[in-house]
């Protein structure tokens, strides 16, 4: 246990499930934009263990102990033992392995700060060990989903109960952990996003008068929750009535040839392009270029993509899920029925028409004193000297 003075930086040990890798690279990057966010008030290190196929089996070691974005990130790689059913005992053995081994190199952390119920365990038993309160964040869609498993109900009840506080990304989340019976003190705190990457446009776009055609844009895994199917269905009536425009899709997944495809049948070429996977600029540099943004998702637990796009100053089409409620209102965007077509449809035909309405500036600053690192990172370090008086 490392014990401070209330007013100086604590120390803090993330232990994330998921941290974006060189094969990755979006793995995770909202714990890592929490990681910075975090680094502005607090001595942040991140342990990272990443299972691998390659290497003696049963072994583990530190590949790199850098400063990655200007936090240090400690990887691990581990492979696991050729015994059945030892994954999670291994798993174990090597973070408090790895932990001791941080702590020969002078950083003894004030708090472990958990990402995912899966990191929940490795967490608890070093704070038991070590005697160092643990919080959990927690992101997961499986709790509104309902897809928790009921012989695992009893078990993710007893982690979060031992957690010192727990972090949900969204209200939302919460209520639905709640649903479960899971009893804690919670503390919502949102996902950050980085200012000097999201921003509105520094410069005007010049347009002769009548010739700008429109650019709308969505962004993230092309997967089931997202919603594509009823995008495409909806950007094949807007195409019929003879508007211009043009849908830039970004993002990979298992599900984009069957979209590519859909797209074509539904004869969308030329005004539907899919651009592929971007990294965080790349994907800023499409945000800032648009002029306004979709978001189709039948479910979320926060919703990145909406923030970042409202930071870069676009207005929003988005579903009527209880995330994007709390964060679009009449002044940011338009919300529409979940899986509802026709009138994603009429919205995308009501936002051509008046997108040039809404003020980015007002909608940039909404997501600055939100969602920014600053913002986020405060209430992180509330959070933390929190931590610190209930111990």
């Amino acid at each position: 246990m490392s014990t401070t003075n209330l007013d100086k930086p604590l120390n803090i040990l993330f232990l994330p499930a998921w941290y974006p890798t060189d094969q990755r690279p979006v793995l995770g990057t909202f714990i890592q934009e929490q990681a910075k966010a975090v680094s502005r008030y607090h001595n942040v290190t991140v342990l990272h263990a990443n299972l691998t196929e390659s290497g003696p089996r049963g072994r583990w070691h530190i590949a790199s102990d850098t400063f990655e974005e200007g936090v240090r990130t400690v990887r691990i790689q581990w492979r696991k033992l050729p015994v059945p059913k030892t994954v999670l005992l291994f798993h174990l053995w090597v973070i408090v392995a790895a932990y001791r081994q941080l702590l020969k190199t002078g950083f003894e952390p004030h708090i472990i700060h958990a990402h995912n119920y899966s990191m929940a365990l490795p967490a608890l038993v070093l704070g038991k060990l070590y005697r160092n309160p643990v919080v959990i964040a927690e992101y997961s869609s499986q709790f509104p989903r309902g897809l928790v498993r009921r012989q695992r109900i009893l078990d993710v009840r007893n982690r979060f109960r031992r957690a010192t506080m727990i972090l949900p990304v969204s209200a939302f989340l919460q209520e639905s952990m709640q649903s479960y019976g899971i009893v804690g003190n919670y503390r919502v705190i949102h996902s950050p996003y980085d200012t000097k990457v999201f921003f509105p446009p520094t410069e005007g776009i010049d347009r002769e008068a009548g010739s700008h055609i429109p650019r709308l844009l969505t962004v993230g895994l092309l997967t089931e929750p997202k919603g594509i199917p009823d995008l495409l269905r909806a950007v094949h009536s807007v195409k019929r009535t003879g508007k211009p425009f043009h849908l830039d899709i970004v993002g990979d997944g298992a599900e984009r040839p069957e979209y590519e495809k859909m797209s074509a049948d539904l004869g969308l070429q030329a005004v539907v392009t899919f651009q592929g996977m971007k990294n965080k600029a790349e994907v800023a540099q499409f945000m800032r270029r648009c002029d306004f943004y979709l978001q189709p998702s039948l479910w979320e637990t926060f919703g990145t993509t909406v923030v970042e796009a409202m930071a870069c100053g676009k207005p929003v089409v988005a579903t009527r899920i209880p995330v994007f409620e709390e964060k679009i209102g009449a002044s940011t965007g338009i919300l529409v029925p979940v899986g509802d077509d026709v009138a994603l449809a009429a919205a995308i035909e009501t936002m051509l028409d008046r997108y040039d309405t809404f003020d980015p500036d007002q909608i940039a600053e909404h997501a600055r004193r939100q969602y920014s690192h600053e913002a986020v990172g405060k209430m992180l370090s509330d959070v933390y000297r929190e931590v610190q008086r209930l111990r």
